[in-house]
């Protein structure tokens, strides 16, 4: 996946694709405003699956009045690319959430694509969860004479605790025996103990994070966490050799070291260089309101260049805590820019810990947010208007919301209505 199709965020067009909650209001009042959503569901803008689309789009489906034919056809006509990434997968999730909708059609549909579509296994996984079994009928028949592996039913189904699950297990032995092989290896994993490396000496520790093996990032950590700068100069040789492969110790032990490598932070963030990102890290979690400026310009420079890298949660979690009010402003555009979707939780939690008065139009807009975890925060967060508590209500009465949303608009509504 990637994020480079995403069109401005000037443009309805950009602003679907970012999930923002103004343009489900935009969309409702522009014409052309399906073929925009037909777009997003078929090209799929995230840049992390883990990102929430779903039922932000599936809505704009509803709302907007639009046939699911133009979803289904995109399904049947794209093929798969077997890397993890599908191309149908957004869409997948769009027709489960309208059966959640109540549009059984678009189960229907999906069961059709499981019997005859490339991408099935995540279909067949789609309806696996929604649990009706009338729309398994079948499937447990294709997906024994498919599979060539029994050890993938767990993958493929997931582990829903609902009437088709147990329908299946109950009738398919195979499929019975599947999920309990896949207990027994994870209870064979969950007890059993890493070794410590405690009771080692410091030397003892570099010994063995000079070496080879298994050990070495354990050493290494366990350096860090003692405050030994040698982890540092270790896990930078071993960075310089091969970034990908040792990219995730280096950040442990440069997290683990924290508060020792402050003034090389500030050297790391004051040029570019190949520790700036590292250094901004160390400055969100351990810098001082002397660092605001640098930290403030560590955001600029991300929302200007349009690239968004994971240090950002770090960095906005740093304004949040110190806090600064001169980067109100530039939070602002971030919500409004960010291709990271999950992002904009944090900046409204960010805006509303600086300054509350600036957040109620965030919080208004995170309604409507793509984010479960925004439009949760945004609940407890928003001011209460006849606009707000309606789309409260729909949001604590939604079938298919997230049962923490439902929780938090509940919450909200509760001392309103009385």
């Amino acid at each position: 996946m990637t994020y480079e199709i995403m069109e401005s965020a000037d443009s309805l067009h950009g602003r679907l694709q970012r999930g923002l909650g103004g343009a489900v209001h935009q969309a409702l009042k522009e014409s052309g405003a399906g073929d925009l959503v037909y777009d997003c569901i078929s090209r799929d803008p995230r840049g992390d699956s883990m990102e929430s689309r779903g039922l932000y789009y599936a809505r704009l489906v509803v709302d907007l009045g639009l046939p699911f034919d133009p979803i289904v056809t995109h399904l049947f006509e794209t093929e798969a690319t077997g890397n993890g990434c599908e191309p149908t997968s957004l869409a997948i999730d769009v027709l489960m959430t309208l059966v959640q909708l109540g549009y059984r059609r678009a189960g229907e549909h999906l069961h059709r694509y499981v019997c005859k579509g490339a991408n099935w296994e995540e279909a067949l996984g789609a309806l696996f969860f929604l649990g009706d079994p009338t729309l398994m009928e079948g499937l447990d028949e294709m997906l024994l004479s498919e599979i060539d592996n029994d050890e993938s039913i767990p993958d493929i189904l997931g582990s829903p605790d609902n009437d088709a699950m147990r329908a299946w297990i109950q009738a398919r032995p195979r499929i019975a025996q599947a999920y309990e092989n896949e207990q027994a290896h994870r209870r064979q994993f969950r007890h059993r103990p890493r070794p410590s490396l405690e009771h080692l000496s410091d030397e003892e520790l570099y010994g063995i994070a000079t070496g080879t093996g298994p050990a070495v990032n354990g050493a290494l950590v366990e350096l860090g966490n003692r405050g030994d700068l040698r982890a540092l100069r270790l896990v930078q040789q071993l960075y310089s050799k091969n970034p990908i492969t040792h990219s995730s110790i280096t950040t442990t032990v440069i997290d683990s070291l924290g508060e020792k490598l402050l003034p090389m932070a500030r050297a790391w963030v004051a040029k570019p260089n190949i520790g700036m990102e590292h250094g901004y890290r160390i400055l969100a979690k351990h810098g001082t309101l002397g660092d605001a400026p640098a930290l403030v310009d560590g955001v600029t420079a991300i929302v200007q260049n349009d690239k968004w890298p994971r240090s950002l949660f770090a960095l906005v979690d740093a304004l949040t805590r110190l806090p600064v009010l001169d980067s109100l402003p530039i939070l602002g555009e971030a919500w409004r820019t960010t291709r990271i979707s999950s992002l904009r939780r944090q900046i409204l939690e960010a805006i509303h810990r600086i300054d509350p008065s600036s957040a109620a139009p965030y919080a208004e807009e995170g309604l409507w947010d793509c984010e479960s975890m925004t439009r949760r925060l945004a609940a407890t967060l928003t001011p209460l208007h006849d606009v707000t508590l309606e789309r409260l209500a729909l949001l604590r009465d939604d079938p298919a919301e997230d049962l923490d949303v439902q929780d938090a608009a509940a919450e909200r509504l509760d001392p309103a209505i009385r």
